[in-house]
């Protein structure tokens, strides 16, 4: 079922978008659709292979390993202040751990390491 909802619901933002074209005549209908498949091929991999479970371990692995850098460096900068386990602090849980990967994608644009990911890694438009 949660599929049939998946589907549904990708049909609906596609219908959407199409709804609110200024140029429906020169939308890319092929394009769409091979990026879709694109999507649900490397979903499948991710999900249902050995090596893409073990890719996804890998990336999940850096960004803990980044999200623990943003911890230590918030906690050195507003001086080890504690949160209590209970509470929910939004400003110290999320919004300086955002902050600390803002800049560090501030700075690999700076140094024109994001610029040449992107342009190297979307190569396929279609």
């Amino acid at each position: 079922m949660s599929i049939l909802f998946g589907l549904l619901a990708v049909i609906i933002v596609l219908a959407i978008a199409y709804a609110m074209s200024n140029d429906r005549k020169n939308v890319n209908f092929i394009g769409i659709g091979v990026m879709l498949l694109a999507q649900v091929l490397t979903t499948w991999f991710m999900f249902m292979t050995p090596i893409g479970e073990a890719v996804i371990n890998f990336i999940s692995d850096i960004f803990n390993k980044l999200i623990e850098f943003g911890t230590e460096g918030v906690n050195f900068v507003l001086g080890g202040v504690t949160v209590e386990e209970n509470a929910s602090v939004f400003f110290f849980n999320v919004l300086l751990i955002i902050i600390f990967f803002s800049t560090i994608l501030s700075v690999l644009t700076y140094l024109k390491v994001l610029p040449f990911i992107i342009k190297y890694l979307g190569w396929g438009n279609f």
